[in-house]
């Protein structure tokens, strides 16, 4: 009984809290998103032997990230 209510209160928190600080969840969600998809796409780079194809993949990782910035100028 007192887990489900607890669960209950922190549901109701949770969503009241929610509304109020929406942009601030979003910008912690994306931040946290972001962090480990760099992790992993750094962690990729450093097994390309090829120069080609290291600055191919920084070139579209770079044309990604003007992506998503052109993408908040027009929201």
């Amino acid at each position: 009984m007192l887990t489900s209510l607890g669960a209950l209160f922190g549901t109701l928190l949770g969503s009241y809290l929610g509304n109020i600080y929406m942009r601030e969840c979003l910008a912690f969600t994306s931040g946290g998103f972001l962090y480990f998809a760099i992790n992993g796409l750094l962690g990729e780079l450093k097994e390309v032997e090829d120069f080609g194809k290291l600055k191919n993949c920084v070139f579209l990782i770079l044309t990604g990230v003007y992506s998503m910035y052109l993408f908040t100028m027009f929201e």
